[in-house]
């Protein structure tokens, strides 16, 4: 089992975000506490602590925390890689536990909102630069892309932890965060993100149950039509979806720009609410591993669309039980205005 510890570079990292610029790709290490220790499928705290394990300061929901934006020193967001740690009190060093579905299901989702901000927000849901489900899919962005945080702060959005497993193990358990920037004043894309939904701000949608268990009928969901606010650019794509999904797919105009393939996998796994009360942890073909989700990063040869054109998602799943279980269609998708591509900070 891998094991990291609180190293050096971290704590430098830290300093960096804080304080001395460095016009130089760097990374910053944050750790959000995974509240398990609730029943299962609950919107507990998400405190949010540093590369040393020091809190930061509270949100407006007090519940999660803060990021707070170094004041005069804007920076690029590159990316962010997650991974699920476990980590025995007093010890100073982590287990990394993302392979295993008893740790990496106790992340539901996690998001991060960019909050006073002065960026014009295109998606009706606010400005949500980065989600987390329990595939810990790394959102990096093409070569040349960047998303510019210039002021404002960075807070948990949204959150769901889950305890399926049952895990009690005494140990603390957190969502690793490294976040990939760059403080250079130039030499980047500018991005803009808009989730684009079978459901409004990623509300949840009920798969209806099969009529004969073991024995599915594929289910259509198509998504409400998003209009693009100014001519652009798709430069990258971040899907999530639940168990049971044959696959989502990202329209523009009515056209089908890309399709996702879910990587399918026979693992231990218990469905999201509808089916929990009665199904809970089982095995069964067609669930989401860690890592089971593909993003697609097309950068400047991604498909354009003209202002008014219409962003839509679809899906189809396959619910194999005779219980509703619910799942979710989600697609994060990073855009640059066109034809004026930006190349300077705005």
């Amino acid at each position: 089992m891998d094991t990291v510890s609180i190293t050096r570079s971290a704590v430098l990292a830290a300093s960096l975000w804080a304080g001395t610029a460095t016009a130089a790709p760097f990374s910053q290490v944050y750790y959000v506490g995974v509240d398990y220790t609730q029943p299962d499928h609950h919107h507990q705290t998400a405190h949010i602590y540093d590369a040393r394990l020091q809190p930061l300061p509270p949100a407006g929901d007090p519940r999660t925390s803060r990021i707070e934006l170094a004041s005069g020193r804007p920076v690029w967001l590159l990316g962010v890689k997650v991974d699920m740690v476990a980590r025995k009190p007093g010890t100073g060093t982590f287990r990394v536990v993302s392979q295993e579905p008893a740790y990496h299901e106790m992340n539901h989702h996690f998001t991060l909102r960019h909050a006073g901000s002065s960026r014009t927000a295109y998606d009706r849901c606010g400005i949500r630069p980065f989600a987390a489900g329990s595939e810990l899919t790394d959102l990096i962005l093409p070569d040349g892309y960047g998303y510019h945080i210039r002021d404002g702060h960075l807070e948990g959005g949204a959150w769901h932890w889950a305890n399926p497993f049952k895990v009690a193990t005494g140990e603390e358990v957190y969502l690793r965060l490294t976040v990939l920037l760059d403080d250079a004043p130039t030499g980047y894309r500018d991005t803009n993100v808009t989730w684009v939904t079978a459901n409004p701000c990623g509300d949840k949608l009920t798969i209806p149950g099969a009529p004969v268990e073991g024995e599915p009928l594929p289910y259509r969901v198509d998504g409400p039509r998003y209009p693009a606010p100014v001519p652009g650019r798709v430069v990258f794509v971040a899907p999530h979806l639940h168990d049971h999904a044959r696959g989502t797919e990202l329209f523009i105009g009515g056209r089908m720009v890309h399709r996702f393939v879910p990587d399918n996998a026979d693992i231990p796994v218990a469905h999201d609410d509808a089916g929990e009360g009665s199904r809970g942890v089982h095995r069964h073909p067609g669930h989401l591993p860690n890592g089971g989700l593909p993003t697609w990063g097309p950068g400047a040869h991604g498909p354009r669309f003209a202002a008014g054109d219409a962003l839509r998602a679809g899906a189809t799943f396959a619910n194999p039980h005779v219980e509703a279980i619910d799942n979710m269609d989600i697609l994060m998708v990073f855009w640059e205005a066109t034809p004026a591509l930006v190349t300077q900070p705005r």
